[in-house]
């Protein structure tokens, strides 16, 4: 059934490979302490009390609110799919809660080092063109992986991008993205997708290229995204224009750029004052 779970994640709720890992990773952990604490451990048999305890040994476990998140939406996502499949199950787990994660700034790295990466021709072309397109757009890891290259609209400067749970949405590229594509296509033609690779794999070249340019201690495709964001916010991109090209449902998600510095300054508070 766990299986099942997962292909309906990947194929259905459009799921990234990474996402899927970690809630194979979290069903795993949840089964392996049931079976620790009950020998007749089933999904069947499994109630919200053994859910909420379990929470309460991640939390004396020390793990972090985020991973308990991460782990309760598994466990819960699973048992809704199990009644979705004509399954019966404790409904009461749905109300099984997570501690609440203190909210915490979205982590950046300087744009300079950015740059410095894109420029650097020692680094793959295709990882740089990847790390070029998210800067310049915000996309995520997975959308990038998953563009063909009949998916961008020149005149408009659009990029047709399929996001989580198979959305559709149109996002804008800059001149210097067309630039860096027009000579990757060339010199690589595809038909078929645009980059070609593991997201694994890609993922850790691009926290290579990172890592030749900047200390940070957190680099991966994410950041990039991350300080796309704050750096658009704080030039002057309005919060639902961010939003639509972030491609969040809810705009609480893109809210929290808003911590990530002092978007405004005590000049833009004090012309507005005395206007």
């Amino acid at each position: 059934m766990t299986n099942e779970y997962l292909l309906y994640l990947a194929y259905t709720r459009g799921y990234s490979n990474h996402t899927c890992r970690a809630y194979s990773q979290a069903l795993r952990q949840f089964a392996h302490y049931r079976k620790e604490h009950d020998d007749d451990a089933r999904w069947g048999n499994t109630t919200a009390s053994h859910v909420q305890n379990y929470v309460a040994y991640l939390i004396a476990d020390g793990k972090a609110a985020t991973s308990i998140k991460l782990q309760l939406s598994a466990i819960k996502g699973f048992f809704r799919f199990i009644t979705h499949n004509g399954g019966t199950i404790d409904k009461n787990i749905y109300y099984c809660e997570a501690p609440k994660a203190a909210k915490k700034e979205a982590p950046t790295i300087a744009p300079a080092d950015i740059e410095s990466a894109i420029n650097d021709e020692s680094i793959d072309k295709d990882i740089r063109c990847i790390i070029a397109l998210i800067a310049d757009t915000g996309l995520r890891i997975s959308e990038c992986l998953h563009l063909h290259p009949c998916d961008f609209d020149k005149g408009k400067m659009a990029i047709k991008v399929i996001g989580k749970g198979n959305k559709i949405r149109y996002a804008y590229y800059s001149p210097r993205v067309q630039t860096m594509l027009n000579t990757y296509k060339r010199e690589t033609y595809r038909a078929n997708f645009l980059f070609l690779g593991e997201e694994r794999d890609i993922r850790y070249e691009i926290h290579l290229a990172l890592r030749k340019h900047s200390s940070a201690p957190y680099l991966s495709p994410h950041i990039i995204r991350h300080t796309f964001a704050t750096e658009m916010l704080r030039k002057g991109l309005n919060l639902a224009a961010l939003q639509k090209q972030l491609g969040h449902e809810d705009i609480k998600s893109t809210e929290c750029y808003l911590n990530n510095s002092r978007i405004h300054t005590y000049n833009d508070y004090y012309n507005t004052l005395v206007k």
